[in-house]
């Protein structure tokens, strides 16, 4: 095996991984140094002010970098590694490391503890993130699993399943083809061109918008919720909101909707003023949806409840 160790002089190195033939790990420890470590010497790798570059290898590499060690003060004041990956034929594992930025990975990317953003672009295989304190961006990526929380804004992109704990920001979905399931939203969630998905998004602290989607289970926003969906047949889906609630359903649908509100109801047949509650029959009502919301609920869209 070959060991080649470069100093780290500043506080936000970084390191660039390009054109790779084989499996990457990436270790932290609390040296002030980068520890490069292959079956045969790197020829393409070189040091230029705080990055270094490794390009064109064939074979698997393993790295140590600096790590950030200890509470927030280490946090203000360590070492704080960033990476970047394009183009590695097989596996990721990187671990203790700042911003991570993955593209064209031929194989699965096992991230945890990442302190700062994570992008991802690519991912042929499954990703797994296990704590992550920045933003995460993911598009063309087949299955996404995060554990231990996003501490910032999600975006997610072309998935075809994802399915994440806790989001302390914002989450944006587009065009996630099988499963998003997310258990916790911290701000607002906007969900859009999923039709046919399996959307469960439990808590909600902002405003929840999904346009496009099959509802399988039940959802709690704290502001407001305006969802164009289906329920599928046989399922019982509950929503609840703080706010005002705008609910449309497809021509086709088939679902008994009660609706509960502290202020109006209205629907293409029947309303509702000064709160009460409202049954309405859509189809043959095969599947239910209760709604129950602070202010006002408002039912439209293609089909028409009797």
């Amino acid at each position: 095996m070959t060991q080649q160790t470069f100093s780290v002089l500043t506080r936000r190195p970084r390191v660039v991984i390009e054109h790779i033939d084989g499996d990457l790990k990436v270790r932290s420890w609390e040296r002030s140094e980068i520890r490069v470590e292959s079956a045969e010497p790197v020829v393409g790798m070189r040091q230029e002010g705080e990055t270094l570059t490794i390009t064109d290898y064939r074979g698997d590499l393993t790295l140590w970098v600096p790590g950030i060690k200890g509470g927030l003060l280490s946090f203000l004041t360590g070492v704080f590694t960033s990476l970047y990956v394009s183009h590695l034929s097989r596996s990721a594992m990187i671990e203790g490391v700042g911003n991570v930025e993955l593209r064209e990975i031929g194989g699965q990317a096992m991230l945890e503890n990442i302190y700062g953003n994570v992008e991802l672009d690519g991912i042929q295989e499954l990703a797994e993130l296990s704590g992550v304190g920045g933003n995460l961006r993911a598009s063309r990526v087949a299955t996404l699993r995060s554990q231990r929380g996003v501490g910032g804004n999600v975006k997610l992109t072309a998935l075809q399943v994802a399915e994440l704990d806790n989001v302390g920001g914002n989450l944006h979905a587009d065009h996630i083809d099988r499963v998003l399931h997310v258990h916790n939203v911290g701000g607002n969630a906007h969900v859009r061109d999923c039709a046919g998905t399996s959307v469960n998004i439990t808590h909600v602290g902002g405003n929840l918008h999904i346009d496009g989607a099959a509802l399988t289970d039940s959802c709690s926003a704290g502001g407001n919720l305006d969802v164009w969906a289906s329920v599928p047949l046989e399922r019982r889906v509950r929503l609840h909101a703080g706010g005002n609630a705008t609910l449309a359903f497809p021509a086709d649908a088939n679902v008994s909707v009660y609706a509960h509100a502290g202020g109006n109801i209205t629907s293409p047949t029947l309303q509702r003023h000064g709160g009460g509650n409202l049954n309405l029959t859509y189809g043959n009502g095969q599947a239910r949806l209760d709604v129950s919301v602070g202010g006002n609920v408002r039912l439209q869209g293609e089909a028409i409840p009797h």
